[in-house]
């Protein structure tokens, strides 16, 4: 079962060692909440780091030792500390 804020649709892959930040951050008086999104067909680099909140959209690559900060639009390929998008899947 997936945890309430992480949603990985169908068809995708994650290398070793990559880590997906989905769950909450607490802070002194509240916890933050944010949902982590991985859309079908999506490749994970090795040693990625996906931080909480983010959308990865259907189709994408992501670069090995990557630092995803921000949303990767759909059919992208990704990479870089922190994440651009450097070009198209198809």
């Amino acid at each position: 079962k997936q945890p309430a804020h992480l949603n990985i649709m169908d068809r995708w892959i994650l290398s070793k060692l990559t880590t997906i930040i989905a769950d909450s951050t607490e802070t002194f008086d509240r916890y933050e909440y944010a949902k982590t999104n991985i859309g079908d067909n999506c490749f994970i680099g090795p040693n990625t780091i996906i931080v909480k909140g983010v959308t990865i959209g259907n189709g994408c690559i992501i670069g090995a030792n990557s630092l995803v900060l921000d949303d990767i639009p759909a059919g992208s390929k990704a990479y870089g500390t922190p994440c651009k998008v450097m070009g198209k899947t198809s």
